[in-house]
Order: structure tokens, then sequence, then C-alpha cells
């Protein structure tokens, strides 16, 4: 799209920046439906007074924002803004699976377009647009509130990953490399055996993720899977009753004594003593052999 107007619809940059001022919980779910459209058809141009996502579990087509088109296959997520008008054009057949979510009215003013998330197939957000999709509530008030919190995180989910995407497109390939291997850690710490496993996600040889990561960060790939997996084990120190032999394991380190060791010298406080001080109300803990 050559326009300024068509570039805005793929830029989710302008919902991040609102929705991350807004207070939690201020997001509304209305109601969801899903329909199909044969192909060679037209929905005309048509807005809606909620923001709306909507799924295409298959079909090719293109959409309209304000005069500029968008093309869409099936696994894509579009997201219109509040009483943004726009239409869909069906070169195949379509079906369209969506959700409307209201927003705060001040909130609300500062959208205009919305943007696209591609190819997300498979993925826990299309399991729950799909839910929510079939969900009508029964007019509680707190069945209400569930409907508005798992439309607020399926909306700022859709936001977060497509901010990333975008993003992605204008870093480096090493940036790239090292934000994979950085992911892969954060959802693998306590798994990894070894540093080429990390190294084979990311497509790179050991040596050379090594190089590339302490060239973008200023530290070592070993030294960030340390700070993890010690981030980790803090929390658990606080906020359960496991023995350090037990968090040691769940952290991915490989005893409760090399775990020790590195805690003391990361942390300068042995993990007995750092759970103490930071829970000192919790006697029972203290007392149990969990907590020692």
């Amino acid at each position: 799209m050559k326009d300024d107007v068509g570039l805005e619809l793929l830029n989710p940059t302008r919902w991040r920046d609102v929705l991350s001022s807004l207070p939690s919980h201020t997001l509304r779910f209305v109601a969801g439906a899903r329909h199909v459209m044969p192909e060679g058809t037209t929905c005309a141009d048509h807005a809606h007074y909620a923001a709306e996502i909507v799924y295409h579990p298959r079909g090719v087509g293109r959409t309209r924002v304000n005069r500029a088109a968008t093309a869409f296959s099936a696994g894509d997520i579009v997201v219109y803004a509040p009483r943004e008008v726009h239409d869909q054009q069906a070169e195949e057949e379509c079906e369209d699976v969506c959700i409307q979510v209201a927003l705060p009215p001040a909130a609300a003013r500062k959208l205009r377009y919305g943007f696209l998330l591609g190819g997300a197939d498979g993925d826990w957000l299309v399991e729950e647009i799909e839910s929510l999709s079939r969900s009508y509530g029964d007019g509680s008030p707190l069945d209400q509130r569930v409907l508005d919190l798992r439309v607020t995180a399926v909306l700022l989910a859709l936001v977060k990953r497509a901010c990333e995407a975008s993003e992605s497109l204008r870093i480096s390939t090493a940036e790239r490399y090292v934000r994979k291997a950085e992911q892969f850690i954060r959802q693998h710490f306590a798994d990894i055996a070894s540093l080429s496993e990390i190294a084979d996600h990311v497509g790179l040889s050991e040596s050379h993720l090594r190089h590339l990561f302490r060239t973008a960060r200023g530290r070592s790939l070993v030294g960030y899977l340390r700070e993890v997996r010690l981030d980790r084990a803090k929390v658990l120190l606080v906020t359960s009753p496991h023995s350090l032999k037990q968090i040691a394991g769940m952290c991915g380190f490989a005893d409760e004594y090399y775990f020790s060791a590195v805690f003391r010298k990361m942390v300068k406080t042995p993990p007995g003593q750092y759970r103490l001080r930071q829970m000192p109300g919790r006697n029972a803990w203290q007392a149990s052999p969990a907590g020692r």
C-alpha cells in the first residue's frame, strides 16, 4: 500500500500507546459472532461502536479501511478501531470469527484504522477468540466480569504480538537471532541442558550465537540463562513452600548444592537466608524443612 492510511492498518503502535495508558480492567466484552462469506461476495461499508476482532480460519480476501485495502488470508486476525468504517471482499469463500470489545470513550476516540496479525493458527489466542465468539454470558455481573477479563487479555496480547511483528521488520538480523534466543530461554529455562539447544532452536552455531549475544547485550548467553533461572528461583523462594532441592530442579539447576553456590555468588546471600528476609512473617515456612 502506498499511502499513509494503508500503512496505518498494519501499524499497531498507536493501539499499544493508548491501551498501555489505561487503568487495569477497563475493556468490556460486547458480543461474539461467526459467519461465512461465499466467494465473490462483499460485506458493504459498516462500523461498530466497539472495536472488532476478526479471525479468518479459512479464505482469502481484502478489507478496506478508509478507502485503503489490505489483503488477508487463512490464519490472519484483523482488528478494527471503534466506529471505523470498513468493508470486506471474499476472493475465496471466507469464514469470519468475530468478537467486539468496548473501550472507554476517551481511548476509543484516539484510535484509528486498525492492524493485522498474520499466521495465528494453532495459537491460544485463536482458541480464545473462537470460544468468545460463542459466548453470550448469563447476564450476571460476575459472568460479565469474566468475559471482560478474557477479551481484555485477547486484545492486549494481539496488540503486543502485532507490535513485536512490526518491530521485527525493522531490526537487524543479529538482533532478531538474539531476541529469539532470549524468548526460548524464558520459555524453557528449566529444561535447557546445554547452550547448543538454544543455538539449534535459533538456527546458528553455538559459537556464533554466543558472539552475537555478547555483542548485542554486553553479557554472555550462559549468564542470561543463569539470570532467568535465578529470577524464577527468587519468586519460588518467596511464594512457595518448596524445598531448595525442589526449587533447584524447577529452575534447571543440576542439584541443590550447585543452586545454593550460584545463588550465594550472584545474590550475595544463601537462598535460605534470602527466603527468611523476604518473608519474615511466614513462621510456618521458616520452621519447616522445606523453608530451610
